[in-house]
């Protein structure tokens, strides 16, 4: 009779604690369900932001610049002080770069109650610039071409200075396409550089076919 109540009270003692079991698992599924779904709404914002302060990098702000203008767009509207406090730049810094940015009209400036509040202009505003900046510079891209080529013929003064800037005027004379006319002086040259001349730049300027007048000013 005792062993019957034994084995009665385990079988009812066995449901409890697989029931226990089944819910502690369920609240554990649900604790990392929770967590796993938390990152991933905390972290898509982060990623958009990143994302969003690298295009405006490659558009030609400074990494604060960026940080600046992003900061006040997702604020609305705010004082220096505050973009100050979120960014974690220095007052003075945010007032500067905020002023920067209203020179190039990517932001407002308004004062409300004596304090200067700061506003992003609409994004759309400055694509719609940039392609009106575009159809500009391809309109001048006629009158561009004419310049480089009315300035084509005309000479060009460049100075190599020093042993490392006659090495690099070797280099560039290697690259003419049209005859070479050189002055060079009697006197005593510098030794590694006359023998760069003999054995690297003649032997290459003649396999390149490159025609050289010389003339050898001598001395008194």
């Amino acid at each position: 009779m005792g062993h019957t109540m034994s084995s009665s009270r385990n079988e009812v003692f066995m449901p409890k604690c697989s029931s226990y079991r089944a819910v502690s698992r369920c609240r554990f599924c649900f604790f990392m369900y929770f967590s796993y779904t938390c990152f991933i709404i905390l972290t898509i914002p982060n990623l958009m932001r990143e994302h969003v302060l690298q295009v405006l990098q490659e558009y030609g702000l400074s990494s604060k610049d960026a940080h600046v203008y992003v900061t006040t767009l997702e604020l609305g509207q705010a004082p220096a002080s505050m973009i100050a406090r979120y960014t974690g730049f220095k007052r003075v810094t945010t007032y500067v770069i905020l002023e920067d940015l209203v020179r190039k009209q990517m932001m407002r400036c308004v004062t409300k109650n004596k304090t200067k509040v700061y506003t992003v202009v609409d994004p759309a505003l400055l694509v719609e610039k940039q392609k009106l900046q575009a159809v500009r510079l391809e309109a001048l891209l006629p009158d561009l071409a004419g310049l480089a080529y009315a300035l084509r013929g005309k000479p060009k003064v460049q100075v190599f200075e020093g042993k490392e800037g006659v090495k690099a005027c070797y280099e560039d004379l290697l690259t003419s396409q049209e005859p070479l006319y050189a002055l060079l002086g009697a006197h005593a040259a510098d030794e590694e550089l006359a023998q760069r001349l003999n054995t690297d730049f003649l032997p290459r300027r003649i396999t390149k076919k490159i025609h050289a007048s010389v003339l050898l000013c001598g001395t008194e």
